[in-house]
């Protein structure tokens, strides 16, 4: 049987604070084989807003950085380390900051408050997004600095009804 798994916010693992549990079943023969913690509406804050602190320095770290490190930013955004000519492989399509720009640009883009510029697009595409009837593949890594899985990947999964 396969070993308790924790939530995994603001990169710790831990417990939900409800301390509760949900079964692993193995759909080809029904048996349990583990659990992970439930999270609940308490640890979906707890990883909301360490997600939010988390977009917010790297925001602030594009803003600050025009001569954006992009293999650097890559590497930080993996689990493991990357070899040198993988992160340089990652830095050769932006060999300037003038080329980097697009992409020091993109965090400065995303709304962060109700009234900020781009809001009603977003919301409006949450809104679309809520009524998509077509097969939707959604993946998220258990370890995204961003969007922690599972609180910001199934917040995105309950809303595409047809996500999976």
């Amino acid at each position: 049987m396969a070993s308790h798994t924790q939530l995994f916010i603001n990169g710790n693992w831990t417990d939900s604070l409800s301390g509760g549990t949900l079964p692993v079943i193995n759909p080809a023969t029904a048996e349990s084989i583990g659990t992970v913690s439930r999270a609940e509406r308490p640890d979906l804050d707890l990883a909301l807003d360490a997600a939010q602190k988390g977009f917010l320095a790297w925001r602030d770290f594009a803003e600050r950085n025009p001569d954006l490190p992009v293999g650097f930013v890559i590497q930080g955004a993996t689990v493991t380390d990357l070899p040198g000519d993988v992160v340089a492989a990652y830095d050769a399509p932006f060999p300037t900051a003038e080329s980097k720009a697009g992409a020091a640009q993109f965090p400065l883009l995303v709304p962060t408050s109700h009234d900020a510029v781009g809001a009603n697009e977003m919301l409006a595409t949450s809104d679309e997004l809520s009524r998509w009837n077509k097969p939707t593949l959604v993946a998220f890594s258990d370890s995204d600095p961003v969007f922690p899985y599972p609180q910001a990947g199934q917040a995105f999964c309950d809303l595409i009804p047809s996500a999976g």
